[in-house]
């Protein structure tokens, strides 16, 4: 089995323009050659998989798996993460979106000098969006039952209005964004943004799945928040790492209202899920 410093896993579906991007940026920035990138090709329903096979097909650095079907964002990237650590058996395994970007040369170095710090079992970046707003530390949601029940009931009344087209209404309910004020500073012990997520090699021989339960979209920072504090583990931000989130509200259709009531839908599902979870805390 080859063995590797650090093993990129990028998540594809029906956007292989962005995911080039991405991949391009890694080949660009990783000065150091202890590195792999798969990519996992979920299901996508254009050409996505042929034009990404086609980009990287004499690059043996780039490695490409393919979904039949859209296994969503935990399942999908399982998929990858378990394909990393059996074939390259890697020290890190750095799970991010397929809509961001590596602008430094040093990333291996300033994982590895973290982890030679804190022995991190996950490790989260500065996420920095297009407009320069900072995603990490992610501030995790009450997850108590009153709290959970509260936001399932609002995103149903949100579906309702959004079905009536009420949308003066539903501007109304939107809360406003806080801005993230903690990011310039090394922190552990909090919550940390699932567009991009280092796990060390303790982390994953701990656990069979990087990420539990295998839900569809959203919600996954909160799980991963519940597992740090039941299972004891360290999850530490360093902003010393960057790392570029242009984000999903950049294509058209993502603002359409089908496309709102399928993430509420799926917001709403995962929350369900957040209610059995809490039960035994």
């Amino acid at each position: 089995m080859k063995k590797t410093k650090l093993v990129f896993v990028i998540l594809q579906y029906n956007s292989y323009k962005e995911t080039i991007e991405c991949v391009d940026s890694i080949l660009k920035n990783t000065s150091s050659k202890q590195y792999e990138i798969i990519v996992v090709e979920n299901g996508s329903k254009n050409n996505s998989a042929i034009e990404v096979q086609k980009k990287y097909s004499r690059n043996k650095k780039v490695h490409i798996i393919i979904n039949e079907k859209n296994r969503g964002f935990s399942k999908g990237n399982n998929v990858g993460c378990e394909f990393a650590i059996k074939n390259f058996n890697p020290k890190f395994l750095y799970v991010i979106n397929n809509d961001t970007l590596i602008q430094q040369k040093n990333t291996i170095e300033i994982i590895k000098k973290e982890y030679k710090k804190s022995k991190f079992d996950v490790l989260g970046p500065d996420v920095i969006d297009l407009e320069g707003n900072h995603g990490n530390p992610f501030e995790i949601r009450n997850n108590f039952k009153m709290g959970i029940m509260r936001r399932i009931f609002l995103n149903r009344l949100k579906m309702f209005l959004t079905n009536m087209n009420f949308i003066s209404v539903l501007k109304k309910i939107k809360p406003k964004e806080k801005q993230n004020k903690k990011w310039p500073f090394r922190q552990e012990e909090v919550g940390l943004y699932a567009c991009a997520l280092i796990f060390s090699n303790k982390y994953y021989q701990k656990f069979k799945k990087i990420f539990y339960p295998e839900i569809f979209l959203y919600g996954e920072e909160d799980f991963l928040d519940i597992r740090r504090k039941r299972e004891k583990l360290k999850f530490v931000y360093n902003p010393e790492l960057k790392i570029i989130h242009k984000e999903e509200k950049s294509a058209e259709n993502k603002n359409s209202k089908k496309h709102y009531l399928f993430r509420l839908r799926q917001i709403i599902k995962s929350d369900r899920k957040m209610l059995e979870f809490v039960k035994d805390r």
